[in-house]
């Protein structure tokens, strides 16, 4: 039975993905294929993304974040699944998510919101939450839209559920080890009733 539920932020929570887009091509001239790429490990890890000032990178992400509004149906899904406990873990800036959540109001759905601050690793931010809130790994999911991630939640132990309304196609999601791959919040919430 699954418990926990971390999501990733971008491409789940809310699809940034012409964000993502527009700011790898204007900070590291990458086109939209070698962003997809890059998200196939750790973002962090890209020699290219290395260079790039997080502060600029971030303040320009705010801009995109402040217009966005989260959709009725990723809100229905965090209401019917507020029994469990529910945390962020994101390779974006912590401090855009949160204002994002709070505006927004689903920031009460969220016990822990760990962004890039917290570590550039998604395998410790995972570990740092289910410490410190008890998640035992049988009982957790990772909702993710990057094959990057889905590697790292396999590293922790976790299962995961790589989402196509963001980043990645269910043709790469297909080239890792995917619990299960879903292009709506009703697929998501199905394969999580019947864990």
């Amino acid at each position: 039975m699954i418990k926990n539920i971390i999501f990733d932020f971008d491409g789940v929570i809310h699809d940034s993905t012409e964000a993502m887009y527009d700011l790898n091509q204007k900070y590291s001239g990458f086109s939209r294929e070698q962003t997809r790429n890059a998200f196939m490990g750790n973002i962090h890890d890209d020699k290219e993304i290395k260079k790039v000032n997080n502060d600029s990178f971030f303040t320009d992400m705010k801009r995109y974040y402040d217009g966005y509004s989260t959709t009725k149906e990723t809100k229905d899904f965090l209401e019917a699944n507020k029994d469990k406990k529910l945390a962020i873990v994101s390779s974006s800036d912590e401090l855009i998510i949160e204002e994002y959540l709070i505006r927004n109001g689903v920031r009460r759905y969220f016990l822990e919101v760990l962004g890039y601050r917290a570590s550039k690793s998604k395998v410790i931010k995972f570990g740092a939450i289910a410490d410190k809130h008890g998640f035992s790994k049988e009982e957790t999911i990772f909702i993710t839209d990057t094959l990057g991630d889905v590697h790292e939640g396999n590293e922790f132990g976790i299962k995961t559920i790589g989402v196509t309304f963001g980043l990645h196609s269910r043709e790469i999601f297909e080239q890792g080890d995917t619990h299960a791959i879903c292009s709506s919040w009703s697929e998501v919430q199905e394969i999580i009733d019947n864990m």
